[in-house]
């Protein structure tokens, strides 16, 4: 997509009346600005929980509460959804050091 598909003032106010917005990454690829400013905004809000399913540098890019799984398989993915429902987060050291 391109950022002119969005309006991120649209997007923050539809986010409103929810309790928190899940943000899931996927790709490889480091994040566009345009995702990073969205992110940054709805974090203002202090509404974001994101969701990296494959890259850990997408963390890096947002200071915002973050659940890794380094792998988008299904298994990961059932994984991070059981994280989310029932708030019971397991810890671990991450293989890389992000800056923060």
């Amino acid at each position: 997509y391109e950022s002119a598909d969005f309006k991120i003032e649209d997007i923050i106010s539809k986010s409103l009346p929810y309790d928190k917005v899940i943000f899931v990454t996927v790709n490889s690829l480091r994040m566009n600005e345009n995702e990073k400013e969205l992110c940054k905004q709805i974090c203002n809000v202090g509404k974001i929980i994101h969701v990296g399913l494959w890259n850990p540098y997408h963390a890096e890019d947002l200071n915002c509460p973050t659940l890794l799984t380094f792998n988008p398989e299904t298994r990961a993915v059932k994984a991070a959804a059981k994280a989310l429902l029932s708030g019971k987060y397991g810890s671990a050291k991450l293989p890389i050091t992000l800056k923060k």
